[in-house]
């Protein structure tokens, strides 16, 4: 069987190349000296919200399922700033949950005494060739309807690519296949990777009023009061710029985007996916490169590529500084040790 993933679908249409050599549908490599930071953290995050919002095996703080995550991380594939990640995590969760207490929440479904929290979904798309992926939630808001939830931890919020998104469109298009219901949409949840601040203090004495800062209308006022007894008249201002970047769907340092998908798009997503598959598992299709001002920074086959052209040993590039991608099911590592949490 093969699995295409969504991950596969941008890479693919991305750059062939580099598709041809990262997927595991092809050569499926990764560079000998890749950090495994960023996806550890993700995967740990991803693994606390999904016991926050599930059978809550660790208890009501899901800082606990986190702690657990890294002790229980094999020793090899624990990241050498994990130091630094630990507090990074603590903190977002911790701001998280005041987060919530402020804002209506979306309710997960549970089917069976099951929450949807972390759910794989396999769509068939035709004899040996399936989409494949993971829902990290599925929830439903005050009036029942169904929505896909997916986390993102970012250096920065991205909201433009929603409209056109085709994980959107995709992970709605696959819940309604599993489900056997209609979909709303997906509610998409951004978590900037900053630890949430109380204001900048200045030599002076005095508050920024640094809009990048990573503080909200909630921090800056309680420094405020805490410092003057009051709100000074000159930062009503500041104050009230701040409170006009957050709604009941966010803030500078969580937000929630919902978005919508009606049925011509997701059939039109349908008919994409199914098309991109053909040349996807065509052993013949054409690897011609994309190279964008993005590759030095988005892309370890860099050199490679231009040794492709350049006539270098590429053979030697490749078995030297790449080696086979190795797929880490965290999830599977971590079973019989969730199992036994509590017993011993």
């Amino acid at each position: 069987m093969q699995n295409i993933s969504h991950s596969d679908r941008v890479t693919f249409k991305r750059c062939r190349r580099k598709w041809d050599l990262s997927s595991s549908l092809r050569q499926g490599l990764a560079p000998r000296d890749s950090a495994i930071g960023p996806l550890w953290f993700g995967s740990a995050m991803h693994f606390a919200m999904e016991d926050f919002h599930g059978y809550q095996k660790f208890g009501s703080d899901p800082k606990e399922a986190l702690r657990f995550f890294g002790a229980h991380t094999p020793p090899q594939d624990l990241p050498t700033d994990a130091a630094e990640l630990y507090p990074l995590g603590k903190a977002i969760l911790d701001y998280y949950q005041e987060w919530l207490k402020h804002r209506n929440e979306y309710k997960t479904l549970w089917i069976d005494g099951v929450p949807q929290v972390e759910v794989r979904f396999e769509l068939p798309l035709y004899e040996g060739v399936q989409f494949v992926g993971v829902f990290d939630r599925i929830v439903t808001d005050s009036m029942g309807r169904l929505f896909v939830m997916d986390y993102k931890f970012v250096k920065k919020f991205d909201t433009a690519k929603l409209a056109l998104d085709p994980q959107v469109s995709a992970y709605c298009l696959a819940a309604e296949s599993l489900y056997g219901q209609a979909f709303e949409g997906m509610v998409y949840m951004q978590f900037k990777k900053e630890m949430p601040q109380p204001p900048e203090r200045l030599k002076n004495g005095t508050f920024s009023k640094n809009k990048s800062q990573a503080t909200t209308s909630q921090f800056y006022t309680q420094a405020l009061i805490e410092t003057f007894g009051t709100v000074p008249a000159e930062y009503s201002d500041f104050v009230a710029y701040l409170i006009s970047q957050e709604s009941a769907d966010g803030d500078s340092l969580i937000r929630r985007d919902v978005v919508r998908r009606n049925e011509h798009q997701v059939n039109a997503e349908a008919q994409k996916i199914m098309e991109e598959s053909f040349d996807m598992t065509d052993p013949n299709v054409l690897l011609y490169p994309n190279p964008t001002r993005d590759c030095p920074w988005d892309c370890p086959f860099v050199d490679v590529c231009v040794g492709m052209d350049d006539g270098s040993d590429v053979a030697w590039m490749l078995e030297h500084n790449f080696a086979p991608k190795r797929e880490l099911d965290w999830r599977k590592q971590l079973a019989e040790d969730v199992q036994n949490y509590g017993h011993n």
